[in-house]
């Protein structure tokens, strides 16, 4: 026989649980510094080995994750282009262009939308060179969405049990 109160608690904690599910979903979103380890921004050569579009390939990106771009100003930049200017290596016309300034800077870049974001350096050469990169967003919801109901079940089924103990 169960106790008394006891179905009470296991609906305390059911709710407890949605809502600290729900409110994690934004705890799922990384950082990611640009290229590796250090997040720099430079143009790739055979020494420092970068290559951007392996880095990138080698992620899944979800909304509310952050890029992180360490590079100096007065050498690089970063813009937010078209798949078109992208794959042009156009400068002119950019969705969004990060232009600090400061001797060393760290950029951070929102992913906040579900969609294709497509980063190049509009410095001379630089795209050209492979300084530019693609990541695919996709909706960090569905990710959440799938664990919340996955642990709001596991102790639903958990609660269950109690009650009949």
């Amino acid at each position: 026989m169960a106790r008394q109160g006891s179905g009470s608690a296991v609906a305390g904690s059911l709710i407890f649980v949605v809502i600290l599910a729900l409110l994690g979903r934004e705890a799922l979103a990384s950082d990611y510094k640009v290229g590796g380890t250090d997040g720099t921004w430079e143009v790739p050569t055979a020494t420092n080995g970068l290559n951007y579009s392996q880095w990138a390939a080698s992620h899944t990106f979800q909304t509310g994750d952050r890029l992180i771009f360490r590079y100096a100003p007065s050498a690089h930049a970063v813009q937010r282009v078209t798949a078109q200017a992208y794959s042009a290596c156009t400068v002119t016309n950019p969705l969004e262009l990060y232009n600090q300034s400061g001797s060393d800077l760290n950029l951070d870049v929102q992913l906040e939308n579900e969609e294709p974001y497509y980063f190049i350096c509009p410095f001379p050469g630089h795209c050209p060179a492979g300084q530019k990169f693609m990541v695919n967003v996709v909706k960090a919801a569905a990710v959440g969405l799938t664990q919340s109901l996955s642990t709001v079940a596991a102790v639903a089924t958990l609660g269950s049990f109690f009650l009949f103990f």
